[in-house]
């Protein structure tokens, strides 16, 4: 990047980290760090702050990989919580400005390496695909992005899908080669090695030529639409659409394994009814929001005759925006359906009215002075190291930890705020008008302390956030117990025990009504 564009003062700390980490001086990073929140706080132009963000998300990386057998658990864990803030902090200015290529590939990139180290792979892939967006032969976004992909048709179920997810990840691969000058040395011998193991399964010619698919049933052009558009943002809970999103992936095909059941269960379908109420909670919060921003030329004709006084802050109400709340507020109830499918199947022996996805991580339920009121067997941090997609689900809910200083999610106090006012207060939506927004920040010059304003074009960030997130923790759900039931069967399988299938029937489409 040309240092011109960027604070000599950035300059001098960015360089200050890179000796440190070409040193592997833990005590020197450790001592930028406090220099380079210093600076934060200090004037900068929008270009060196996102440079600065970078540098600190970085170098939080480096300090793990220095000190990864000097490091206590609790340690490696905040410094990744710190590289995904100052990573994400750099992606918000980079969607907000003009920021130089430059800087926006390696923040991409670097943020999908550390979605994908966490086993969120659906979010890094969407990083990588926007560093591909902007250098389309970039080596390490096109080589990551194989890895990930290969990595991720790992914990499918469905073998149809590892076929295609394989065929994907080989030609990211591949084309990683093609950029000899951003190719590191390491990366060319760990891509080449993923190369190898996909070469041995498959043939030349299949690996050599592009896909074909079948078309989807013709639809109607509504139908279409809204389709189109949830696999343009990657929202099908289908593997299929982090890679693709022509018709073949337009349809939410992911549900629970195969599973190991008692016979004489009479419950042994329980889990599959919950997934079906998970899903579909999501499918329905997806077409709600995909209705609230949909065009229109005039008002629902349910908000007309409804008497409403202007309060001169230009707050908006109508039906389409309260579809975007009720889509905030489902989709936030799937966070403690997840959790509750998890106390359930993993026997971790949480009361009924005490499990959420804070509760789930713990061995006791406490009183606010610390007190314990019971405790219960919590299997589950055992588990989490050997199970990639549980490991998945405990980074999502990071995200969704209200009030903690280390979240990785530097969203989290906006969305905190929303859920508050929803739920105990109220929100006030505000409107564009012409170039200028009336943001959330001029609430002061307003008569009404009772609420909590922000613009319609944030509450829509905000939400499609959401449903990215909770389309992420339902496919880690799925692939969490696709890897249980794995090791049940193999243990089975060493015991010589016969396992008669359970068999799942669809429900009937002309039953949905």
């Amino acid at each position: 990047m040309d240092k011109l564009f960027i604070d000599k003062r950035v300059q001098k700390i960015c360089k200050e980290f890179d000796d440190a980490f070409e040193q592997k001086n833990l005590i020197r990073i450790k001592k930028n760090f406090k220099s380079a929140l210093g600076l934060l706080n200090s004037e900068l132009d929008e270009i060196s702050k996102c440079n600065l963000y970078y540098s600190i998300g970085t170098a939080h990386g480096d300090y793990i990989q220095i000190g990864i057998n000097r490091l206590s658990d609790k340690e490696i864990e905040y410094n990744l919580e710190q590289s995904f803030f100052y990573l994400r902090k750099a992606v918000d200015l980079i969607e907000e400005n003009d920021i130089p290529r430059e800087i926006s590939l390696k923040v991409y990139t670097n943020l999908g390496n550390l979605f994908d180290e966490v086993n969120r792979r659906n979010e890094g892939i969407e990083c990588y695909k926007k560093a591909l967006e902007i250098y389309p032969n970039f080596a390490m976004a096109n080589g990551n992005l194989g890895m990930a992909i290969f990595l991720y048709s790992r914990i499918i179920y469905d073998n149809s899908h590892q076929v295609i997810l394989d065929h994907e990840a080989y030609k990211y691969l591949k084309k990683s080669f093609q950029d000899k000058r951003n190719l590191f040395d390491y990366a060319e011998k760990d891509f080449n090695n993923y190369c190898s193991q996909i070469e041995r399964v498959y043939t030349k010619e299949f690996l050599d030529n592009s896909l074909t698919f079948d078309d989807f049933p013709i639809l109607d052009e509504e139908e279409r639409k809204y389709r189109q558009w949830c696999a343009q943002n990657s929202l099908f809970l289908n593997p299929l659409n982090d890679i693709l999103d022509n018709n073949v992936v337009w349809r939410d095909i992911m549900h629970l394994p195969n599973m190991i059941m008692n016979v004489k269960d009479e419950q042994k379908m329980r889990f599959f009814g919950l997934m079906n109420e998970i899903k579909q909670e999501y499918i329905s919060s997806r077409y709600l929001f995909y209705e609230s921003i949909q065009p229109r030329e005039t008002e629902h004709f349910s908000d007309r005759e409804n008497h409403l006084v202007d309060s001169f802050d230009f707050a908006t109400y109508s039906i389409y925006n309260y579809k975007m709340r009720m889509t905030f507020r489902s989709l936030y109830s799937i966070l403690d359906k997840v959790a509750f499918f998890l106390n359930e199947y993993f026997e971790i022996g949480i009361k009924e009215y005490d499990v959420n996805y804070k509760s789930i991580w713990y061995i006791a339920k406490k009183k606010a002075n610390g007190k314990i009121i019971y405790k219960y067997n919590n299997p589950i941090k055992e588990k989490i190291n050997n199970n990639w997609g549980l490991y998945g689900i405990y980074w999502i809910y990071k995200d969704f930890i209200e009030g903690k200083k280390t979240s990785p999610n530097p969203k989290i106090t906006e969305i905190s705020k929303i859920r508050n006012s929803l739920e105990h207060k109220y929100l006030k939506t505000i409107l564009t008008i012409g170039e200028v927004k009336i943001l959330k920040e001029k609430q002061k010059s307003f008569d009404d302390k009772l609420a909590y304003y922000i613009s319609t074009e944030e509450l829509y960030d905000i939400v499609l956030f959401l449903l990215k997130n909770i389309r992420s923790l339902i496919i880690n759900l799925i692939c969490c117990i696709n890897i249980e039931e794995r090791k049940k069967c193999e243990e089975a399988n060493k015991e010589h025990k016969f396992i008669p299938p359970l068999n799942t029937y669809p429900i009937d489409e002309g039953l949905k009504f």
